[in-house]
């Protein structure tokens, strides 16, 4: 096997290339010791609302993750273009099939990229016009949802007032505007209850103990979406619409809700937490 790796040093480059880009992926293991939530705790938790954060999470071993995760990405992406160089070269291997096809296919290839990321931008200039436009009264000003209370420990959800045509506009998520440092000073323990994240680092975070609701907030922009509770994938009929760019100014960026189906009068309006909810921490089973 060494001879065979170091007679074709494309083939051991590209195998390294792969390992080093892969291994950052491999999923860690939870080390925390931070105790789990008192029942006073669950009690006010169980109506809970999307943060993307992983319980109790310290943030210096989080970057130092994610440096490794880009690392890894980088050293193995080198080193799999190193080697398919190397075998570019080599008759026995490519015999320069890629850089031919790169000649070829380059000006495609660069057009397809163009329209891709014109397209991209076109998309998201488009969805921020339509939010000005279409999207400035949340169905809790058209009297469509109401907050009441869910039942079965959950406390209060948003639930509909009227029959909600599918696509309504429900509303965009409120909250302080904070990056992962300050959430991270916020909630020491990393399981924070209403922090949304729109990125790895940007959060919006209407926790009641933090965040006052302006008046009229609801009717004008925010349609107490952040009143939701969760319903898995299937069950789930609110759509969350994430609208961001990183070169935009927080201001712009928001976080809309639409409805999936036709939503009858008394039902419940809920969507996906996502993946990243600390479920186990809080001992809820999601449904």
């Amino acid at each position: 096997i060494g001879h065979a790796l170091m007679a074709r040093p494309a083939t051991t480059l590209v195998s390294a290339g792969f390992l080093l880009a892969l291994a950052p992926l491999v999923p860690q293991p939870c080390t925390s010791t931070a105790p789990g939530p008192s029942p006073q705790q669950m009690r006010s938790t169980t109506r809970t609302h999307p943060p993307l954060l992983r319980p109790a999470l310290d943030l210096e071993a989080m970057r130092k993750r994610r440096l490794a995760k880009r690392i890894g990405l980088g050293a193995g992406s080198t080193l799999i273009t190193g080697a398919l160089a190397l075998g570019d070269q080599d008759p026995a291997i490519f015999d320069h099939a890629i850089s031919s096809s790169i000649l070829v296919m380059y000006p495609t290839a660069a057009a397809v990229a163009t329209v891709v990321s014109v397209a991209a931008l076109v998309d998201l200039t488009l969805r921020a016009e339509e939010h000005k436009r279409k999207c400035q009264v949340p169905a809790y000003a058209l009297g469509l949802t109401e907050v009441l209370d869910a039942g079965n420990g959950k406390g209060n959800g948003l639930f509909a007032a009227t029959r909600i045509p599918k696509g309504t506009y429900v509303g965009s998520y409120p909250g302080n505007r904070l990056t992962e440092v300050e959430l991270l000073k916020r909630y020491p323990d990393g399981v924070p209850s209403y922090a949304f994240g729109m990125t790895e680092d940007l959060f919006l975070d209407a926790d009641p103990a933090w965040y006052e609701e302006a008046p009229g907030e609801r009717e004008e922009w925010s349609g107490a979406t952040h009143m939701m509770n969760h319903a898995n994938v299937g069950r789930a009929n609110v759509r969350r619409d994430v609208l961001h760019a990183p070169w935009w100014p927080w201001e712009v960026s928001r976080v809309r809700f639409f409805t999936l189906s036709d939503i009858e009068p008394g039902e419940e309006l809920c969507f996906d937490y996502g993946p990243d909810y600390a479920w186990d921490v809080r001992g809820i089973d999601p449904v």
